[in-house]
């Protein structure tokens, strides 16, 4: 992702910032595995409480068997 430092100071700072920058790979990663249209549709089913209506859906596009 193009970092070689941290920017701040003293552990608690650092660790902040590389939480952060791990959060940063992770949703990356998602995007890429289920893509933005899809990735709308889990924030829909998220926000409404509905989480087991997106969850095959999710499996069948990133090449899973079904979650039970």
């Amino acid at each position: 992702m193009g970092w070689d430092h941290f920017l701040v100071r003293s552990k608690k700072k650092v660790a902040g910032e590389n939480a952060l920058i791990m959060f940063t790979y992770n949703f990356k990663r998602l995007l890429n595995l289920i893509g933005i249209a899809l990735f709308r549709k889990l924030m829909i089913a998220i926000k409404n409480g509905d989480i087991e209506s997106i969850r095959d859906e999710i499996a069948l596009y990133i090449g899973m068997s079904p979650i039970n």
